[in-house]
Parts: structure tokens; C-alpha cells; sequence
């Protein structure tokens, strides 16, 4: 069965479950810094980006502040800075 001919039988996680395990990453984060202070959730454009949000609204739901969420906008090139690779820009 090729790629676009498998198909999947089991369901992971529902919304729900994301909704609880993004909330439990968020409620951790927050343990281990001992609260928001200073603190920054940064995402890597493009799936991290939608990531980092969902992980500020959790630390909101926990805190009742979110910390607010920044995106790494990567070089066009794929690059990560290193040998040969572009500088990305948070924004």
C-alpha cells in the first residue's frame, strides 16, 4: 500500500486530549521556570508558531496571565545560522 493509499485506523489523541496534554506541557513549563517571569515560548515558523500559542494560552489557563508567544522566522533557505546558513530573525 503506498503513501496515499494508507489510511489511518486509530485516533491517537481527540481535541480534547490535545487540549488537556497542551495544558499539561504548559502547567510543567511553568513548574520548572517557578512561574512566568521572564519567560518566552518561542516557535519556529511555521508548525512551532502554532504550537508556541497553544502552549501560552495553557500557561494562562494555569496562571491566569498568559505569557505571550514569539515566532523565529527562519531563513527563506532552510538555514539555522550555521555553517553556510542564513540568520533567522525573531519577531
Amino acid at each position: 500500500m503506498g503513501m496515499a493509499q494508507a489510511r489511518v485506523s486509530t485516533r491517537v489523541l481527540d481535541a480534547d486530549d490535545c487540549r488537556r496534554v497542551i495544558r499539561r506541557i504548559a502547567h510543567e513549563i511553568l513548574e520548572r521556570h517557578r512561574g512566568a517571569t521572564d519567560l518566552v515560548i518561542l516557535g519556529i515558523r511555521t508548525r512551532g508558531a502554532h504550537l508556541a500559542r497553544a502552549l501560552a494560552r495553557g500557561t494562562g489557563e494555569t496562571k491566569g496571565k498568559a505569557v505571550p508567544p514569539a515566532r523565529w522566522a527562519a531563513p527563506r533557505n532552510g538555514g539555522t545560522g550555521g555553517a553556510g546558513g542564513g540568520k533567522g530573525q525573531p519577531n
